[in-house]
């Protein structure tokens, strides 16, 4: 076993929703060759990026990650629209939006954020700003793609998130692959292997 692992912090989108999302991405992928488009099953929302994470912490962080899990109840978020950062002129990521509207996903984030800095985790410098990944932009000529998205963006698609994910994120020349290493739910103290 290495003695480190690449991890984050994500909130899974359930399968219907991945579904929604190819359909999608399916007619933009044919507008640009200039997309690297996330596979389906990789779609998710980063609520903490860890990046590469000594072994040695993984304890304490699951202790951490139940206890904040502990305190929330589930979120019900709405998965909708589309847009691009850092801004249409330079788009660098295309992305669809995911709205909640008790306010609590921010805080969600927020408290995972200050938790994991007492284990020597850097704090977040920018805004959370939920969203789902759907393409990183590798060729600048991809004004249709961000066309057609800003004027038909994703519908929306409700749903309940129950548990949070401490994921793997293993790089391959193929792309990434994601696994779950542990869940942990909401209002409830278990953990559960990945």
């Amino acid at each position: 076993m290495s003695p480190s692992l690449r991890l984050f912090v994500a909130l899974e989108l359930p399968h219907t929703i991945k579904n929604a999302l190819a359909g999608y991405v399916a007619p933009l992928q044919q507008l640009s060759r200039g997309v690297r488009w996330v596979k389906p099953e990789n779609v998710h929302l980063t609520l903490k990026f860890l990046g590469d994470t000594p072994n040695a912490k993984l304890a304490a962080m699951q202790e951490l990650l139940a206890t904040v899990c502990r305190d929330f109840a589930p979120l019900i978020i709405e998965v909708a629209g589309a847009g691009v950062f850092p801004n249409a002129r330079r788009p660098q990521v295309l992305w669809v939006g995911l709205n909640e509207a008790s306010g609590q996903l921010g805080k969600l984030a927020q408290e995972i954020d200050a938790r994991l800095h007492l284990l020597g985790f850097p704090r977040e410098t920018r805004p959370f700003s939920p969203h789902v990944t759907i393409g990183r932009v590798r060729d600048a000529r991809i004004d249709a793609v961000v066309k057609k998205m800003l004027e038909h963006p994703f519908s929306p698609h409700e749903m309940i998130c129950s548990q949070c994910t401490l994921m793997q994120s293993e790089l391959h020349r193929a792309g990434s692959t994601y696994t779950p290493v542990l869940k942990f739910g909401f209002g409830n103290d278990k953990l559960k292997d990945g």
